[in-house]
């Protein structure tokens, strides 16, 4: 068969590829071409070959065991789709540099912590203005719906209906939209946010539901660095591993 002589071209029509399958590959995507780059221009010739592989997964220096072992992944997906052009192409044995995926035991907060998070937040700084009231919000949108921190934070005001107790949730985990139910005092403490923002943002042009202090829509980095420094004040993590968490599912929250 054909043998490519350069890999950018091909990791470009692999990428094409898998999008229209409806795969993001936002990180995947940049390794996979940031791998192609790499082996481009360090002269390799001929199909990928699992050295060379190796030798890209692990050019990081002091990174973690799993970050080599997700890079060598994004690369054996690659290899699969290249051996179809080039029976020559060796796929990196699975596991190499071990497991390239860890599941880690999810914290659930109790009813307890809820409370403490929400008081917290309700204590942020500036006293008095926006950011306090949007993350007290947002905690308690986490907590009442089980919605995930992006579909809350991509909410649109006309997402929100009040009055008929719904969430409009768009473009979700597997692309389709959904009807979320509200329990009353969600509903009420929605609608007081709402006045709320408009009052302390009378022309802001955004048409997000929950709005930073400076009238944006709230950052999903600045959120995760506020709610980790938030739980590391009230002691809800040790100090040899943060844990990924993710808050209750509330729906008869009263």
């Amino acid at each position: 068969m054909k043998t490519h002589r350069c890999l950018l071209p091909l990791a470009q029509q692999y990428l094409e590829y898998r999008r229209v399958l409806s795969f993001k590959l936002k990180i995947e995507g940049q390794q996979v071409l940031a791998f192609a780059e790499y082996a481009d221009h360090s002269g390799h010739k001929g199909p990928i070959s699992t050295d060379l592989a190796l030798e890209w997964a692990r050019l990081p220096q002091n990174a973690s065991p799993l970050y080599y072992a997700r890079r060598l992944e994004v690369v054996r997906c690659f290899a699969r789709y290249a051996a179809i052009f080039d029976d020559a192409t060796e796929i990196p044995q699975k596991g190499l540099l071990g497991k390239a995926h860890e599941r880690v035991q999810p914290h659930i907060y109790s009813e307890i912590e809820i409370g403490q998070l929400m008081l917290a937040a309700s204590k942020l700084s500036p006293s008095g203005g926006l950011r306090p009231q949007s993350y007290l919000t947002l905690f308690g949108l986490l907590a009442s719906t089980g919605l995930r921190i992006s579909e809350a934070l991509r909410l649109q005001r006309d997402d929100v209906d009040i009055h008929q107790r719904l969430l409009r949730v768009s473009e979700t985990k597997f692309h389709k939209s959904r009807l979320v139910p509200l329990h009353h005092s969600c509903a009420t403490r929605l609608e007081n946010y709402s006045q709320f923002r408009d009052a302390y943002h009378i022309n802001s042009a955004s048409t997000a539901f929950l709005l930073s202090e400076r009238g944006n829509e709230m950052n999903y980095s600045t959120v995760k660095y506020t709610f980790r420094n938030i739980c590391n004040e009230l002691g809800f993590f040790s100090e040899e591993r943060f844990q990924r968490c993710r808050l209750v599912d509330r729906w008869g929250r009263s």
